[in-house]
Order: structure tokens, then C-alpha cells, then sequence
């Protein structure tokens, strides 16, 4: 289970339970900014939330979302950035134990358009950094990166879920 959950059908915020205090901080801003960035059609479905589109029938852009959030999320906190090592790689990041990899890559591309604008869609909901990032790079650039943001967050998730069916069964 993630340490903390923002569930869009009854706007609630919930916590692991084994969340320490010191990390309360940053896990509630984190996911009240996801209820900030949510946008609902008539029937109450979700179709966006921040640079995540839910109109299709894939979900584009979940990893560069979240990486935006997070990053959003660490400056807010103002946690320092700090040198990791993750999957081999050694980085620079501001966000070290949530969404490292993805946090550092995001913070690159708003590097090339200025947070400004990185931040302003991730609230909004709008398309106004994917905009921007593609046309001084290009659409086929910015596809890619979002595809491989979300390739990590996907097989993040796999790992973590792999190490905890291991730590069950003891092996």
C-alpha cells in the first residue's frame, strides 16, 4: 500500500497507518494537490487530473503527473536536494525517497520551459507545459519522454510489488 491516497469519487485523502509524523507533511500536500488538479465530466468521472489525461481508453502522462506533483510537493516542504543511487544510477534530486528518477527528469524538462509553466498545468489541468516542452523540442520528443516517465512508474510499481509478495512468503 502507498503511504498516502487521494481517492477522486468521495475527494478523500487517506494514510497508511504506519506513516511516520516527520513524512505526514509532505505525503498530505502531495495528495491535496491531486485534489486541487482534479477535473470531473457531468457524471462525476474523472477525465483529468493535473498533465494525466483519463479521456482515452490508456491513461497518458500518470508518471509525469505525479513526478510534477511530487516535485511540487518537495519544494513546498522545502526538502534540499540530495545525492541518490537508484537502479545503479547516481542523480541529483529534490524529492529522494518519492519518485527520485521521475522527479529529476521532470525537474530537466521544466529546466528547458521553466517550472513556471510546469507548475501552472499541473494545477490547472491544462495542456499549456506539454505546449511549450513540444514545441522547443518536439511533439515526437515530448511523447516519448511522457511514454518513458510512465514506463518507470509502471515498473516501479511491478518491483514493489514483487519485493513485497517476497517479504510475505519469506523467500
Amino acid at each position: 500500500m502507498a503511504e498516502a491516497n487521494y481517492f477522486y469519487k468521495n475527494s478523500s485523502i487517506y494514510f497508511n497507518e504506519h506513516i511516520q509524523d516527520e513524512d505526514l507533511e509532505e505525503f498530505a500536500v502531495h495528495e491535496c494537490i491531486h485534489y486541487l488538479q482534479e477535473v470531473k465530466d457531468k457524471k462525476n468521472y474523472l477525465i483529468r487530473m493535473g498533465l494525466c489525461d483519463y479521456t482515452e481508453f490508456k491513461i497518458y502522462g500518470l508518471g509525469l503527473n505525479e513526478a510534477a506533483v511530487q516535485l511540487m510537493a518537495s519544494k513546498i516542504n522545502g526538502i534540499p536536494k540530495e545525492y541518490v543511487k537508484y537502479f545503479g544510477i547516481s542523480f541529483e534530486t529534490i524529492s529522494p525517497s518519492y519518485y527520485p528518477l521521475e522527479c529529476c527528469l521532470v525537474n530537466q524538462m521544466a529546466y528547458i520551459t521553466g517550472e513556471d509553466i510546469l507548475f501552472e498545468s499541473t494545477l490547472n489541468s491544462n495542456d499549456n507545459f506539454k505546449i511549450k516542452f513540444a514545441k522547443l523540442t518536439s511533439p515526437k520528443v515530448f511523447m516519448a519522454i511522457q511514454n518513458a516517465i510512465d514506463d518507470i512508474l509502471y515498473r516501479e510499481e511491478a518491483i514493489i510489488k514483487l519485493n513485497n509478495r517476497i517479504s510475505r512468503n519469506g523467500y
